[in-house]
């Protein structure tokens, strides 16, 4: 797709993952000014480049927006606008929200409950369905069609602030045997050495043989930007489970086990004091355990099964910083004895800090998730045998719409919302 017009295209601006491009361009016969900020999208850094979009009229109006600037965790949009009304100056900068709002109850999770929602304003336009527009990306067009379907069905069955997940399943069930796909933000991992698949506590997993074998991704989270959590499945050996590259007088270690199988993290802010974090509690069995690591935006907090094995006991401040990408099952230097052996399964970063109740609630999940149907006719609207305690599954959502079948959809949410 050719990005540049016969007018101006001006003020570029890329997200750090290359895979968002935000502009300054003069569209003939569209827009709200004579100059706009557009958005384009790419699936890949190798890919074209998607038709460029207005961003629509909560950032761009009847005044001169433009200098595009977007943050680094690729959820907010700085600007600047010229002689709008209600400002301190000439111009004036301003900041705004791009994620897509799709938690439409708030209750943290994106579900069925949320589905239902947002069926009630299918097919409407104007203003009065500004609570659920959320495509064209970043804010809508004021309409609820197939587009928004497709981006509420990227976050469906997420949880809230969740920025990647590495289920590691991928040997097992779909024969990709070099790639470790994240399926919510696109940080596919790359295998190296060669780790086997194996039963994980949820389906497949890898095995690391604790010589050479682990997986790198690129750039996800910087530890500098504020509170996040990283968890993980574990079962046997020793070594590091997640750590990042780029760090400067810093070992990198987001989390791990030392000698003595203690969970430990060297996360450090640089202060006085700020060495790493470990537990007292040794993980000296060979069954599956959940750990992770929680940064409060002020100290550190370590977690196995749910519970608090350590934390700081003072304020440390900002985290040390780092561009790199992640290393799964070895340090940030590939050097001997690092490298884990053992499962890993189930990798999730939320970029926040994850509550004791949410990290109890991920700690009991086990087995395989359930099937999402078991029996019922949609044709004919049956849904005794629905089960109401799980969420659903988008490639439902998304054929039954395809097949018109939309009074059938609309049935069971009936039902679920009672």
């Amino acid at each position: 797709m050719e990005i540049n017009n016969i007018l101006i295209d001006t003020h570029p601006d890329i997200s750090y993952n290359g895979l968002v491009l935000y502009f300054i361009t003069g569209r003939p016969n569209e827009g709200y000014n004579s100059r706009d900020i557009y958005v384009s999208r790419r699936d890949t850094r190798n890919s074209q480049w998607q038709t460029p979009i207005n961003i629509g009229p909560i950032v761009n109006t009847e005044f001169s927006e433009s200098g595009p600037n977007i943050s680094s965790d690729g959820l907010t949009l700085y600007f600047d606008r010229f002689a709008a009304t209600g400002g301190y100056g000439t111009s004036d900068i301003y900041q705004v929200s791009i994620t897509p709002v799709v938690d439409l109850n708030k209750d943290k999770k994106i579900n069925l409950k949320d589905f239902a929602e947002f069926a009630l304003y299918w097919g409407g336009e104007g203003s009065s369905v500004d609570k659920v527009d959320i495509a064209p990306s970043p804010f809508g067009d004021k309409k609820i069609d197939v587009k928004d379907l497709s981006v509420f069905s990227r976050f469906y069955l997420q949880e809230d602030g969740l920025m990647a997940h590495w289920k590691l399943d991928e040997p097992i069930r779909r024969g990709y045997h070099n790639i470790a796909h994240d399926r919510i933000s696109g940080y596919n991992g790359t295998l190296h050495g060669n780790p086997i698949s194996a039963g994980g506590k949820v389906n497949g997993t890898m095995q690391f043989d604790g010589i050479d074998d682990c997986i790198a991704t690129p750039f996800v989270w910087d530890p500098a930007y504020g509170a996040f959590s990283a968890f993980a499945w574990v079962k046997g050996g020793g070594g590091v489970i997640i750590s990042q590259k780029g760090m400067v007088f810093d070992k990198g270690t987001w989390l791990g086990m030392d000698l003595e199988r203690k969970l430990m993290t060297e996360l450090t802010s640089g202060g006085r004091g700020s060495g790493e974090l470990v537990s007292e509690l040794a993980i000296n069995n060979n069954d599956w355990h959940h750990v992770g690591v929680v940064w409060d935006g002020a100290r550190r907090h370590l977690y196995i099964d749910g519970k608090e094995a350590a934390k700081d006991n003072r304020d440390l401040g900002q985290l040390r910083s780092s561009n790199g990408g992640l290393y799964f099952g070895a340090g940030k230097f590939l050097d001997a004895g690092s490298f884990w052996s053992g499962l890993i399964d189930e990798i999730k970063i939320y970029n926040r800090a994850s509550s004791i109740e949410e990290i109890a609630a991920l700690s009991r999940k086990e087995g395989a998730e359930p099937s999402v149907f078991s029996g019922e006719n949609f044709e004919t609207g049956d849904f005794s045998k629905f089960d109401w305690k799980f969420y659903g599954d988008t490639d439902w959502i998304i054929s039954t719409l395809k097949k018109n079948s939309w009074k059938i959809v609309w049935r069971a949410l009936a039902r679920f919302r009672t």
